[in-house]
C-alpha cells in the first residue's frame, strides 16, 4: 500500500484596531442627534459647506514608518484646505512590493520609539490646532506588529511537504522541510522571513506528521455481459491505450475479472492483472483458458 506522509506547520494572523486620540469640537454622537431632529435633511447651505463631522476622512499610511515633521503638517493643513476632516495616522510597511518600495521609502525610527512617538504627539497637536479629527492605528502595518512582537507572536503562515512511501514497511526518514515563500499569494511572497545559517527560519514550529494510505481508484471499469445461455472460453484480451495532449497515458495498472454467474461484485474471479505500456495502440496480455 502507498502512503502520504503530511508535515504542517501552523501559524495565526493578528488583526489591526484603530482609536481615535483627537476629536473635532462636535462630538460625532451630537452631530448626529442634531442631524436625525431635522427628519434627516442638510439645510442647503450645510450641503454646500457641511459640518467638519460629515466630511470624509482618510486612511493616511506613514510607508516604512519615515516621516518628516513639517510634510507632517504640510499633509494636516492641505486636508484642511481640501475640506477633509482629517485622517488616521498608520504606520505601515510597504505592504505588498518588498524590494521594489522599500528602496524607495527608507525605514524610520521604530513604532511607538521616542521618535516615533514626537511624530504621534506632533500630528495631534497640528490636527487640533487645525480643527482635524486625527485618529491612530494602535498597531504598527497590517497585522498587529511592532517591535514588541516576538517571531513566536508575529505573522506566521501555514506550510506542508508530502512524501510518499510504499508499504508495508517500517519506514524511519527525515521529512523534507516545507517549501517556504514562493506562490502568488501576497503573504507567501514576502521574503522578510528571518533565516539561521542552515537556511531555515530561526522561528518554525512542527505541528504533526499525518499518513494518510493512497486509495487506488481504478480510471475505468467495463463490464462485458455475453448473451445469456451460451459459453464462451477466453485466452486473451487485448486493450488499447491513448496518450494525452502532456505526454501521459489514460492508463496504467488494469485487472481482469470474470464471473460466470451473476453480476455481483463477490462473483467476480480475477484472471489477469497487469500494466499498460505508456503508448498509443493496442496491447494484448494473454493467459489460460477460461471460461466466461
Amino acid at each position: 500500500m502507498k502512503s502520504k506522509l503530511w508535515m504542517v506547520l501552523i501559524g495565526v494572523v493578528c488583526v489591526a484596531s484603530r482609536a481615535h486620540v483627537a476629536m473635532a469640537k462636535t462630538p460625532r454622537a451630537e452631530f448626529i442627534k442634531a442631524y436625525t431632529k431635522t427628519g434627516g435633511v442638510l439645510a442647503l447651505e450645510k450641503f454646500a459647506d457641511p459640518p467638519i463631522e460629515a466630511r470624509p476622512n482618510t486612511f493616511w499610511p506613514i510607508f516604512n514608518g519615515y516621516f518628516d515633521l513639517e510634510q507632517i503638517t504640510r499633509e494636516l493643513e492641505e486636508m484642511k484646505d481640501k475640506g477633509m476632516s482629517g485622517g488616521a495616522y498608520w504606520d505601515t510597511g510597504t505592504a505588498f512590493a518588498y524590494g521594489r518600495f522599500e528602496r524607495m521609502v527608507p525605514a524610520g525610527p521604530a513604532f511607538m520609539g521616542p521618535e516615533s512617538v514626537k511624530a504621534i504627539v506632533h500630528t495631534i497637536k497640528e490636527g487640533t490646532r487645525l480643527g482635524l479629527e486625527i485618529g491612530l492605528d494602535s498597531v504598527s502595518s497590517w497585522c498587529a506588529g511592532g517591535a514588541w512582537v516576538t517571531p513566536a507572536d508575529a505573522l506566521q503562515v501555514l506550510y506542508h511537504s508530502r512524501t510518499s512511501v510504499e508499504g508495508p514497511r517500517h519506514y524511519s526518514e527525515v521529512l523534507p522541510f516545507p517549501e517556504v515563500g514562493g506562490g502568488r499569494d501576497s503573504i507567501k511572497r514576502l521574503k522578510v522571513c528571518p533565516k539561521g545559517p542552515d537556511g531555515l527560519p530561526v522561528y518554525y514550529k512542527d505541528i504533526a506528521v499525518l499518513a494518510l494510505p493512497e486509495r487506488e481508484v481504478p480510471a475505468q471499469e467495463f463490464l462485458f455481459d455475453p448473451a445469456r445461455g451460451k459459453t464462451y472460453t477466453l485466452d486473451r484480451v487485448v486493450i488499447h491505450n491513448f496518450g494525452g495532449s502532456d505526454g501521459t497515458y489514460y492508463s496504467k495498472d488494469f485487472s481482469i475479472l470474470i464471473s460466470t454467474t451473476t453480476a455481483e461484485d463477490k462473483a467476480f474471479k480475477e484472471i489477469l492483472k497487469g500494466q499498460l505500456k505508456a503508448e498509443t495502440g493496442p496491447q494484448t496480455f494473454t493467459f489460460g483458458l477460461v471460461p466466461a
